[in-house]
Order: C-alpha cells, then sequence, then structure tokens
C-alpha cells in the first residue's frame, strides 16, 4: 500500500475517534442543571480517567498523521519543482509505454509465426498417418 493511502487511512481513523470521542461525551457526561432547586439523577459519568484515554489515542493518532505526512516524498519540494518531476515521469511512462508496444508486436509477430509451425507439423503428422493407413 503506498503512503497516501497509509495517510488516508490514519485520518479515517482519526475522524472515526473523533465520532466515537463526541458520541461518548454526549453520552457519558452529566446533564447541565437548568435549576438548582431541582434534583435530577445523575447519568453514567465520564472519569478523568476514560477522559485522558480518549486524548491520548487522538494525540497518538495525530502524531502518526504527521509522521506521514513527513514520509511523503516531494513534501519539502516546491511546487514547481514538483510538476517538474510529474513531467519527468509521465515523459518515462511514454516512452515506456511505446518500447511496451513494440514489445507487444513482436510477441504477437513471434506468436503467428509459433502458430503456423504448429499448424504445419501438425498437418504433416495428419499427412503421414493417413498415409500410412492407405
Amino acid at each position: 500500500m503506498d503512503r497516501l493511502s497509509e495517510l488516508q487511512m490514519v485520518v479515517d481513523d482519526m475522524g472515526t475517534q473523533f465520532f466515537e470521542t463526541i458520541g461518548r461525551i454526549q453520552r457519558d457526561a452529566p446533564p447541565a442543571p437548568l435549576d438548582s432547586d431541582i434534583p435530577f439523577p445523575l447519568a453514567n459519568t465520564l472519569d478523568d480517567e476514560a477522559i485522558e484515554a480518549l486524548a491520548a489515542k487522538l494525540v497518538q493518532t495525530g502524531k502518526l498523521v504527521n509522521e506521514y505526512i513527513d514520509s511523503l516524498p516531494w513534501i519539502e519540494s516546491t511546487e514547481a519543482q514538483q510538476l517538474e518531476t510529474l513531467e519527468q515521469l509521465e515523459k518515462e511512462n511514454r516512452e515506456l509505454g511505446l518500447q511496451l508496444e513494440i514489445k507487444t508486436r513482436e510477441a504477437q509477430t513471434l506468436l503467428d509465426h509459433v502458430e503456423k509451425a504448429l499448424d504445419s507439423i501438425a498437418n504433416d503428422r495428419l499427412a503421414c498417418q493417413f498415409k500410412k493407413k492407405f
């Protein structure tokens, strides 16, 4: 898997972690009292340890995102340098594509010769067997 795809997976994972963290806070945070005179039951409370674990996981994933970004090729290149590199790669790709077409034609020609030779051998073999029977 290439670095950009790995980065995308980590960013997706971070988004999922944000979603789960917000959902857990919404579910487990105690409600805010609107009137201090009206008592209400406490909901599941989010303890400090759980908050720290959620935050640590997000920080760790954020550091991983930064590592992937820093490891991307050409990250320190200017836009002009990146465009130049892409043009060079595109040129190489076209040249290799032409070479591939030539080799494919050569292979097809060779295949045609082999098929003709096999046909000739098969016909000669059939002719010999036919002559032996009669």
